[in-house]
């Protein structure tokens, strides 16, 4: 029996006749040979030159997350943990058995994802030959090899690039299971599948969804399942319906049995999704990814301590999330045209020709500074989603059942996303379906003007058009901003013991725009080259900014005991145990002070409250012993 996806009804897009070409287009090997060869050469090129950035061993933001996480998992063997993940634990994971093989070595990590950014590109090339034709497949693997911001994600510490890897690798099973339904074990695998995608981003359990939809509509369109419905033929779609969701089931089960043991608490894969609803829904959001002045994500990275504090009471991790949710359904039903209007907003946003980084270090920054090679002509998404789109047009009816697969997994991703916040990572996986729809447009278009067939060009005109106006007219222009990474460049030059380089960095940093933690960073390297007034007015201008972070109010305290002000550092490490009870570094150094007052009461009880709070083992080890010195001290005044 042929393959089946030779005989649906597919657009067929070719390439321009030159006999060599076509020659070596129709020759898989070649093709897929030609595709590794740019992949591979490309991703060395760029390897090479951010080798030398100061970024490549220093990572920040959830970069840094994951990389603790895993090293933690390597380095005490305790894999289960004790906590309901609040991330999603696949990368970690991941990153955790790479160590665990390799040792820390974050260059290994970028050589094994850049591979499969690689093994990506040949998938793509697989689903684009079903789909439409070798061609076609050939220009859109050959266009996803070079595509700039997937080279650049490769090698970023980041889940995107197995993200995009299993979003293939799902379409490519199910486009494999539908020739054959009645082998239930592809149907399950592809569910598996599935269930790893959303290990890996929880918001992508849409398209798990979506994959249903899909499933039950191609048996139904099925010749066989229209003739009279025989009761087998439902039978049939439920067991790859059922086997499917089984798949997916058997891979998330593990997840949520393990938070219900250690957290006594039902998280289904990790509990950040009320949180993240909340910040792209409510009031001041602005579509993307940022800190709301009402609480603060820096020191209260789960809203857990902010829910508690409105609550009165401790929450378990799905009370928080519910919590986060709740306020962002409470501002859909009381400003429902506001949230119309904010999610048309995220929608532009979300098609925007600008690379929108959500944190940390940005794409146009690397490219700016760091890789000449992302300063080639290279595919743009403004490129790639203009061409995707006329693709999209000249693909209707959509009778293959391929190109529907496509289009119900473009329509899932862009609302799983636009539903929280927009990022340049969190889109990744539509790029390569556009690219597929574009690479089957661009020669598509080759192919009419060669037959002179024009009718097609003035609706692609306006097709084109009407993305140039929703995609460049109508999204916000967000500024160019590397205050993110200038401060963490600061921070670098800082823990490197170079505080001029480091002030410079920060104030860089505050030039684009004023925010509480680069002050508070930059009052630090002013104190270590001794300008104290400079540093104090650092301090007080950080409180100014975020009142609700104590750790300008810490670091003022360390300052003036550096100068000897002790009743003055005292004042200020109380403030900030005032601004947040929870801080427990305040406790230790109020302890040290009392201590050296000979108030070893008092410094008893602020050594128990720092224990209570602290969680690190060594840092309890040492405190341990100075509560254990402390009470023979003052057994001794007793006697």
């Amino acid at each position: 029996m042929g393959k089946k996806h030779r005989t649906q009804t597919a657009p067929q897009g070719n390439l321009p006749s030159s006999s060599f070409l076509v020659k070596l287009v129709m020759n898989r090997s070649a093709s897929l040979i030609i595709v590794c060869a740019v992949a591979v050469l490309i991703r060395v090129i760029y390897l090479i030159e951010i080798s030398s950035s100061p970024f490549f061993s220093n990572l920040f933001s959830d970069s840094a997350i994951f990389d603790g996480w895993a090293k933690t998992m390597v380095r005490t063997g305790d894999w289960l943990g004790d906590e309901a993940f609040f991330m999603a634990p696949l990368y970690p994971y991941l990153l955790a058995l790479m160590y665990a093989v390799f040792g820390h070595s974050l260059m290994m990590v970028r050589v094994v994802q850049s591979f499969t950014g690689v093994i990506s590109a040949l998938f793509l090339y697989l689903i684009g030959e079903r789909i439409f034709n070798r061609s076609v497949a050939f220009v859109a693997a050959l266009v996803m090899t070079v595509y700039p911001v997937l080279v650049y994600f490769d090698n970023m510490i980041l889940v995107e690039t197995f993200q995009v890897f299993l979003t293939l690798l799902l379409i490519y099973m199910l486009l494999k299971a539908i020739e054959k339904p009645e082998a239930l074990w592809r149907w399950a695998l592809a569910g598996m599948i599935g269930g790893l995608s959303a290990l890996a981003r929880p918001n992508t359990l849409l398209i798990g969804v979506f994959a249903v939809a899909w499933i039950v509509m191609e048996l139904y369109r099925q010749k066989k399942v229209r003739a009279n419905l025989p009761q087998r033929s439902y039978r049939e779609i439920l067991g790859a319906v059922g086997f499917f969701l089984g798949g997916m089931a058997v891979v998330i089960a593990p997840v949520t049995i393990r938070n219900a043991v250690v957290s006594h608490d039902f998280v289904l894969i990790s509990s950040n999704g009320g949180l993240n609803f909340f910040i792209g829904n409510n009031p001041e959001a602005p579509g993307v990814y940022y800190n709301s002045a009402g609480f603060d994500l820096d020191s209260d990275p789960s809203g857990r301590y902010f829910a508690e504090r409105e609550v009165g009471h401790q929450m378990k991790p799905s009370e928080v999330s519910s919590f986060w949710m709740e306020k962002g359904l409470d501002f859909i039903r009381n400003d429902f045209g506001s949230f119309l209007k904010l999610l048309l907003r995220k929608l532009t946003l979300f098609f925007s020709a600008q690379e929108i980084s959500q944190v940390g270090i940005s794409y146009e920054f690397f490219r700016s500074h760091y890789a000449p090679i992302l300063r080639l002509p290279l595919p743009t998404f403004f490129g790639v989603s203009i061409f995707g789109a006329i693709g999209i047009y000249l693909s209707f009816p959509w009778r293959a059942r391929g190109v529907r697969l496509l289009l119900l997994f473009l329509v899932g991703f862009v609302l799983s996303i636009v539903v929280i916040f927009v990022a340049d990572r969190f889109r990744l996986p539509v790029v390569p379906i556009l690219i597929l729809f574009g690479s089957y447009a661009l020669l598509e278009i080759i192919q009419r003007l060669k037959r002179r067939e024009h009718g097609f060009i003035l609706p692609g005109v306006v097709v084109a058009s009407a993305v140039v106006v929703f995609e460049v007219l109508a999204p916000p222009r967000l500024p160019a901003d590397f205050a993110s990474e200038f401060q963490y460049l600061g921070t670098l030059y800082y823990d490197a013991g170079q505080f001029d380089k480091a002030v410079a960095a920060y104030t860089q940093s505050l030039s684009y725009h004023d925010n509480y933690f680069t002050r508070n960073n930059l009052g630090n390297a002013l104190a270590r080259i001794g300008n104290i007034d400079g540093a104090v007015a650092q301090y007080v201008q950080a409180m100014r900014l975020n009142p609700r972070h104590p750790l300008a109010n810490f670091n003022l305290g360390n300052l003036f005991v550096s100068i000897g002000q002790i009743d003055r550092a005292k004042r200020s490490y109380e403030r900030s145990i005032e601004v947040d009870p929870r801080f427990a570094p305040a406790y230790r150094n109020l302890a040290i002070l009392a201590y050296q007052r000979e108030d070893y009461a008092g410094a008893l009880g602020f050594f128990t409250r720092y224990l209570s709070l602290e969680k690190d083992p060594e840092a309890r080890r040492t405190v341990e012993q100075d509560i254990a010195r402390l009470k023979e001290i003052l057994s001794r005044v007793k006697r």
